[in-house]
C-alpha cells in the first residue's frame, strides 16, 4: 500500500510539471546560462531569496508562496423533453471561494568562481509564472490559464 501512495505522488508530481506552461520558459533560459557568472541569473531573476551550501555546493535560490483565493464551478446539464424531442441545456453555477495555495523554488548551483553549472525548479504555473516572465519578458502567464 505503502508503494502505490508513493507511485501515485510520483505520478502527480510529473504531471504537474509536464503541464506548467512557465517550466518550458525556465528552463530554456536557465540552460542557456550554464558557465556564465551567476550575476547574469540576479540581473535577470533579482536578487535571490537566500543562498544555502549542500555538501559543499553552494546555490542561490528564489522562492515565493501563498495561497489565492478561486472560486468553486459546478457544472450541471438538465435535459427536459418536449413531446418525443429533448432538449439539453448546461449551466454553472459557481460556490464559495476556495484557498488554493501557489509557489516556486528555483535553484542555481555554482562553482567556487561562482559560474552556474546546474540548476532546478519545482513548483506550479501560478507560483512560477513570475519567474518565467521575469527571465523571458515575452512570456505571458495569462494566455495559458484556462477560463
Amino acid at each position: 500500500m505503502k508503494k502505490l501512495f508513493v507511485l501515485m505522488g510520483t505520478a502527480l508530481t510529473l504531471a504537474a510539471c509536464v503541464v506548467d506552461p512557465a517550466a518550458p520558459v525556465i528552463n530554456a533560459q536557465l540552460a542557456a546560462m550554464h558557465e556564465q557568472p551567476v550575476s547574469n541569473v540576479f540581473a535577470r531573476l533579482g536578487y535571490p531569496t537566500g543562498e544555502s551550501q549542500v555538501a559543499g555546493t553552494k546555490f542561490y535560490y528564489w522562492s515565493n508562496n501563498g495561497i489565492v483565493m478561486q472560486p468553486t464551478t459546478y457544472d450541471t446539464t438538465t435535459t427536459t423533453w418536449v413531446g418525443k424531442k429533448a432538449i439539453t441545456s448546461d449551466q454553472t453555477t459557481f460556490g464559495p471561494d476556495q484557498p488554493v495555495p501557489y509557489g516556486c523554488m528555483i535553484r542555481v548551483f555554482v562553482n567556487p568562481d561562482e559560474t552556474v553549472f546546474n540548476y532546478d525548479v519545482r513548483g506550479d504555473q501560478t507560483g512560477c509564472a513570475s519567474f518565467a516572465q521575469r527571465l523571458n519578458p515575452a512570456y505571458n502567464p495569462r494566455a495559458h490559464f484556462v477560463r
